[in-house]
């Protein structure tokens, strides 16, 4: 079982465009214009006028913070992750205080396997803005990769404490809790998740490994059977699938289980279906 944690990741939050700009007098309002207009292009999906708007926004205005931010996500979007690192530095130095500037650097250096440099940006956002739930979140994945536990834990609790609706910091900590082998801590987080959005897929598939565990395959094949209901495509939930039929002693649905997550290219799957079951 691969566990992975959600971090959130940097997207470009669009405005809303403007219909009726004020006509722009100055240097500054002229590269607003711009900026509104790679705003409406971006939602258009017209990406090389929103680069072209963008750039000319902050050829105009050196000290537009926000442009240069804006452009930052554009790369980041794109994995041009160099160029990211340098708008989200020309608008950390217009206004150093920012927190959203330092937690979008900081997800930059995660991509690029940066981690202590990442931390470090995360550390600043918090810094400046306290309750900034993205970089609290962040600081609790790093530190659960690092495996430290008791870190991670402080930081997702302060994140719940800010944020306590939002499913993913329970699906994260659950994630901490099985590492740290207090199973009844992480089903009552995935129950928490999958209260808070049912159709949350990477939570159930996640509870499947725990079933399997407590070897509760009837509930195991219940959480399948809604997940194959929403995404019949769910490779994992075959594979978890094959596993309960296996233990139950129904040896050909569990082939026929492993076969299609073997189809749908669950490695794993393909390992059990090697083993027990005759290859089509």
């Amino acid at each position: 079982m691969k566990l992975h944690f959600s971090l959130l990741a940097s997207h470009m939050l669009l405005l809303c465009f403007l219909h009726h700009p004020v006509q722009a007098q100055s240097t500054s309002e002229k590269a607003g214009v711009f900026y509104e207009q790679a705003l409406g292009a971006y939602q258009q999906k017209d990406i090389p006028l929103t680069r072209i708007y963008l750039d000319s926004a902050v050829l105009l205005d050196k000290n537009f913070a926000e442009a240069f931010a804006r452009r930052g996500l554009l790369h980041y979007e794109f994995s041009e992750f160099e160029e990211a690192l340098s708008d989200y530095q020309k608008a950390l130095n217009l206004k150093p205080t920012e927190a959203k500037y330092h937690y979008q650097k900081g997800v930059t250096y995660y991509q690029l396997l940066r981690i202590e440099a990442a931390k470090t940006c995360f550390e600043a956002a918090i810094e400046h803005h306290p309750s900034h739930t993205e970089a609290l979140t962040a600081l609790g994945v790093l530190y659960a990769e690092q495996g430290e536990y008791k870190k991670s834990l402080d930081y997702q609790q302060k994140a719940m404490h800010y944020q306590p609706q939002y499913e993913v910091l329970y699906y994260n900590r659950s994630l901490v809790y099985i590492q740290l082998n207090k199973i009844k801590k992480a089903f009552a987080d995935l129950e928490t998740a999958l209260t808070l959005k049912p159709a949350y897929e990477e939570a159930r598939l996640l509870r499947l490994y725990l079933w399997q565990i407590q070897s509760e395959y009837d509930k195991l094949l219940e959480d399948v059977t809604y997940i194959l209901h929403q995404n019949p495509y769910a490779a994992e939930a075959y594979y978890y699938q094959g596993n309960a039929y296996f233990a139950l002693k129904r040896p050909k649905e569990a082939c026929e289980a492993w076969q299609k997550a073997t189809e749908l290219g669950d490695m794993d799957a393909e390992s059990q279906l090697s083993q027990h079951c005759e290859r089509k």
